[in-house]
């Protein structure tokens, strides 16, 4: 299932649980995407995004940005507090580089500045060793990204600590 809000000022949806089989095809738990922002070179702004006191069991991501490179615009006072994974891949995404066939990457330099984002208060577990990916554009920098009381574990113990790449 997915659960799309596009074209919204003020909405609000709460007390809402998703679930999905691992098998299901693409809504094996995603996670909450702000984004694709920017997809075929358009305009697109997001503002005033507030995802909070969520639970994420095995989702490929947790928390998610996502842009394509050409688009313009803003994404921006987006906030995630309160969450808890278990056993999530990746647990905070930011990725200006969004491309849904690697073969088809382009390295524009246009983007959709990211702004004012807060991940705070994130607690549980990542199946990966790279639980934090921040990926920015070196023309259209992200800015004022904040990670604040952000702990972590790796499921598999033996591997240790997790990594974040940026």
């Amino acid at each position: 299932m997915h659960l799309v809000v596009t074209g919204c000022q003020g909405a609000e949806i709460s007390n809402v649980a998703i679930t999905a089989p691992e098998d299901s095809p693409n809504t094996d738990g995603h996670g909450i995407s702000v984004g694709s922002l920017g997809q075929d070179k358009s305009y697109s702004a997001m503002e005033q995004i507030y995802v909070w006191n969520c639970t994420f069991w095995k989702t490929s991501n947790c928390a998610r940005i996502k842009t394509w490179q050409g688009g313009s615009g803003n994404a921006r006072g987006i906030t995630f507090p309160d969450i808890i994974l278990n056993e999530v891949e990746k647990a905070i995404v930011i990725n200006k580089y969004y491309c849904n066939d690697d073969n088809n990457f382009e390295n524009n330099t246009s983007a959709v500045k990211v702004s004012d984002v807060w991940f705070t208060d994130f607690q549980g577990s990542s199946s990966l060793e790279v639980a934090v990916e921040i990926f920015c554009s070196k023309t259209v920098a992200c800015t004022d990204i904040h990670l604040d009381n952000v702990q972590l574990m790796n499921v598999d113990t033996k591997k240790g600590l997790l990594d974040a790449s940026c």
